[in-house]
């Protein structure tokens, strides 16, 4: 077999790999669904190129290479479709519209019997093809333009994002664009058109080396996604409390099987719902959560009610954020531990959630006034929810009120 024809076929097993991989981790994420497309553009290109090089006459090498360009034409305004999604840009989307234009106009003459070649030549075992001035043309301003458009989005990205991963991102990104783009374009367009045609051959190499460097990229700093759900079992398969993982939006990511076991829902139900809808808010979950984004607070403890059919789980709570290597906030993690006690403690002695906020502020050592800043209620009220919590547990001051809630492991109300 052809050596050009294994190294096709080879580069062609490698992208369906990347490009199954990407979309099987998260298919839903439109970032790797362009990723993937970028890929398959990659795959059927390798694979006709492959093909091209087992011929044995100039006719049906030139029929086979015109097959695969099909999806190379389509292969860079998918790659800036692809920067398009990933630096998230919203304006100047008349750019990517304009840049798909070309490729249609190449594929349409593809059609006809038009193509960037006007004759290809089998010399040894290369292929050597003659460039049609007018398409080599559009082609080569189809390259550009979409070189261009991506080199100013990426670098615009990495110079207006305060995200220090995506900073580096940028950087590595447009190394690799440049040098590959660059690299590939010399030897298989730029020097043939000054008759030296000997390197050819090897300049789609280095389109091969330049998606491989963007997966490097997926792989090694996930800023596609992969591995995400696989990061989040790293991270709470071994605890044995309940755990959740939150995105930035506070939605839930996963959650591990203590979840389940506790608040019998499948940890797949929840995925995607916002955390507030698990549990029952309160101003004091919501502060703190604001705390925590606002980054005011690394971690807070506090007292959360998870919702289960028609009744509701205590637990005490730990809210931690979640960074990366490079110091970016990347989630939230919750860890829970049910408190079986104090719902025992309201149900013997009757005593409801507002009072229950109450003691533990109490027996933590707030004055009446704290307390009424804090639950925002008048200092009356709260004097007269501590005449109400006496007479449930029969008791005449602050002294007994610790011994009996000690008795049932009521702790004072958490703090940051």
């Amino acid at each position: 077999m052809n050596k050009y024809s294994l190294i096709s076929f080879f580069f062609l097993a490698i992208y369906l790999y990347m490009g199954v991989k990407i979309l099987l981790n998260e298919y839903k994420n439109k970032v790797n669904m362009v990723f993937s497309l970028v890929c398959l553009s990659m795959v059927i290109w390798s694979l006709f190129l492959g093909l091209t090089y087992l011929q044995e006459t100039p006719d049906t090498a030139h029929f086979f290479l015109r097959l695969g360009y099909i999806s190379k034409y389509f292969f860079f305004p998918l790659n800036l479709h692809f920067f398009f999604i990933l630096t998230k840009t919203r304006s100047k989307l008349w750019l990517l519209i304009l840049s798909y234009v070309p490729a249609v106009i190449l594929n349409i003459a593809n059609a006809a019997g038009q193509s960037v070649f006007s004759r290809v030549d089998l010399i040894d075992d290369r292929v050597v093809g003659t460039f049609d001035p007018a398409w080599v043309s559009l082609y080569v301003f189809s390259i550009l333009l979409c070189f261009s458009i991506s080199f100013y989005i990426v670098h615009k990205w990495g110079k207006l994002t305060n995200v220090n991963k995506e900073k580096i991102h940028s950087k590595i990104i447009l190394v690799i664009l440049t040098f590959s783009y660059a690299a590939a374009l010399i030897p298989s367009i730029v020097l043939p058109l000054f008759g030296y045609m000997e390197l050819q051959s090897i300049g789609v190499s280095f389109f091969y080396l330049y998606v491989i460097g963007l997966f490097f990229l997926v792989s090694k700093f996930r800023f596609m996604g992969i591995n995400y759900l696989l990061t989040a079992d790293e991270i709470i398969s071994n605890i044995n409390d309940i755990v959740i993982l939150l995105d930035l939006d506070l939605k839930v990511i996963d959650a591990n099987a203590k979840f389940e076991q506790v608040l019998s829902i499948a940890p797949e139900k929840i995925k995607g719902r916002l955390f507030c809808d698990i549990i029952i808010p309160n101003e004091d979950i919501k502060n703190k959560c604001e705390y925590l984004i606002n980054d005011k607070i690394s971690a807070t403890n506090l007292r959360i009610n998870y919702k289960k059919e028609d009744e509701y789980i205590i637990t005490r709570t730990t809210l931690l954020r979640i960074k990366d290597k490079f110091g970016d906030l990347v989630g939230f993690l919750v860890i829970s531990s049910e408190v079986k006690e104090i719902k025992q403690f309201q149900k013997y002695f009757k005593i409801t959630n507002r009072e229950l906020e109450i003691i533990e502020l109490i027996i933590y050592g707030l004055t009446y006034r704290d307390i009424s800043d804090k639950l925002s209620i008048a200092e009356t009220t709260v004097e007269k929810h501590l005449y109400n919590i006496y007479n449930k547990l029969g008791i005449n001051n602050k002294i007994e009120l610790i011994r009996i809630t000690g008795d049932f492991n009521i702790k004072p109300a958490l703090s940051n």
